[in-house]
Formats: C-alpha cells, structure tokens, sequence
C-alpha cells in the first residue's frame, strides 16, 4: 500500500469523524434547547384547585386514624400554598400557567413534646401502608425524632416530621386561578389559617 493510499484513506477517516461530530453536536443543541424551552413536566394528574382538594381530602384521610383528642388541638396551622413553578438549568425559567401547590399543618414550634407525635407518626405510617403505599421512614432515636415519605400514584407527596407537622405537595401542575376551600380538619383559628396562593 502506497503512502498516499495510506494518507487518503486516513484523511477518509478524519473526514467521517469530523461529521459525526458535527451531527452529535447539532442533536445536543437541538436537545438541550428544546429540553430547557419547553414547558415542565407535571408532576400530578390534578390542577391547582384540584390539587389542592385532593390533598385536604388525604390529610383528613390520616388524621381520621388520630384520636379525636388531642387530634382537634395538635395543629396550631394549615397553611395553602402555590409557588412559581421552575425547570431548566439551575431550576432559573419560571413557567406562566404552573405552579407547586402544598397544604401543610403545623405544630406549634414552642412545645417539645414529641412521644406522642412520634405515635401520630406511626399511625399515619400504618395507614399509607393500607393505601399501597410504601412509606420511607426515618427514626433519630438520639434526638426522638421521626419522619417519613411517601409518594402517591397520582402525583402527590406526603410528609410527615415530628417536629413540624403534616405536608403534602405537588411538583409542577397547571394553574386553574380557581378558588376553593374546606374547613381544616383540626381546631385552628382563622388567623391561622393561610391561604397564600400566587396569582389568585
């Protein structure tokens, strides 16, 4: 094999992995534009209102497997939220039209008191396990803390802390600007009872 021979079809070579550079680099942009362009994923199968229902409706679910007293007074707040929704690189495009939406209720962050709420803990851990749910469970037996997690099929993530309370969330869903309420499911005053919706 002559040296030009050798020399044209390395040249051949080059050529074809220039290309195909070219052409990986020209799908990578055109991925990575359309991936931070286009509207977010959503994360549950409700709207904000919907949401926001749903989620009051599992909270009562739960707290039904509390005793009636101290189940009344164990919340000192609810609170109703929804936040602008964000994606892309370093979660810095927010998105007209979606939002998160969580409904929390609180303790109250003065009193320690924590066997109990260790107890509420378990028995909400006990009921997502009756729903299918797969509850992730944290204990700090140092400290008497306990936490779990869990996510539903529909979207929507429940937590519970001993040490502040009842939360449950979406990720990104898309903004109704419907608004709807229920009473709390505890004894909680009216000023202490949020609704911090965005947009409404």
């Amino acid at each position: 094999m002559t040296a030009g021979v050798v020399v044209s079809r390395t040249l051949m070579v080059m050529a074809l992995v220039v290309a195909a550079l070219i052409c990986a680099c020209a799908v990578a942009f055109r991925w990575f534009g359309y991936s931070i362009d286009r509207p977010p994923e959503l994360s549950a199968e409700y709207s904000s209102s919907e949401a926001l229902l749903a989620m009051e409706d599992l909270a009562g679910s739960l707290m039904a497997e509390l005793p009636e007293e101290p189940r009344a007074g164990l919340f000192v707040s609810r609170r109703w939220e929804t936040r602008s929704c964000y994606s892309g690189w370093n979660d810095s495009i927010s998105w007209d039209g979606f939002v998160s939406v969580s409904v929390s209720y609180d303790f109250d962050s003065r009193t320690e008191e924590s066997t109990g709420r260790i107890e509420y803990g378990e028995r909400f851990a006990a009921e997502l396990e009756d729903m299918g749910l797969n509850p992730t469970i944290e204990r700090d037996t140092g400290r008497s803390d306990f936490s779990l997690h869990a996510e539903r099929d529909d979207g929507l993530s429940i937590g519970y802390s001993s040490s502040y309370g009842l939360s449950l969330s979406t990720d990104c869903v898309v903004d109704d600007g419907q608004d709807v309420f229920t009473p709390p499911h505890a004894r909680i005053s009216p000023a202490n009872d949020v609704q911090d919706l965005e947009g409404h």
